[in-house]
């Protein structure tokens, strides 16, 4: 084939890897990251169904595996692929749970360590306060025009002053 500027471009004829038909690629195409060529995307997904069995892995056997040694996301996603969601609060049975509360505080895969909570169990057991709003309430150093706009920040002042 001849491209516009007179100079020849080179093909190569290979052959599907799932049914075997030839198909034409640039010689680009074939080095590289791609081992395998389809002609079709049919094939591909049936090659693909034929030999990757194990491809996908989940688990102990991925290659990304870090056992014992993951932080605090990681387990969580890990509990929450593995304990059942209920309908209610493990605590007050009658809220819907949003939050995975450890129990014993050391962060390690065990299902048994983890509690579905509402949040507002999961703050009480935790002996955190719920966050105030913070609606209404103006600071004292700062200085609001008659449309509550800010005008300009003034120094704190000491209490003691």
């Amino acid at each position: 084939m001849v491209k516009g500027d007179g100079s020849e471009i080179k093909f190569c004829i290979i052959k599907c890897d799932n049914c075997g038909q030839e198909i034409i690629r640039k010689p680009s195409a074939i080095g590289g990251q791609y081992i395998h060529f389809f002609c079709s995307k049919k094939c591909f997904y049936e090659y693909r169904a034929k030999h990757n069995k194990g491809a996908f892995l989940k688990g102990e056997k991925h290659l990304n595996w870090r056992g014992d040694n993951v932080g605090y996301s990681g387990v969580h996603k890990w509990v929450r692929e593995h304990k059942p969601k209920p309908i209610f609060c493990e605590e007050c049975k009658q809220a819907k749970p949003y939050d995975l509360a450890n129990i014993s505080g050391n962060y390690k895969r065990d299902v048994n360590d983890f509690r579905w909570l509402c949040r507002k169990c999961h703050i009480d057991s935790e002996g955190r306060t719920p966050p105030k709003t913070q609606k209404g309430r103006k600071c004292p150093w700062v200085k609001r025009d008659k449309l509550g706009r800010f005008m300009r920040k003034l120094a704190k002042t000491n209490k003691g002053d």
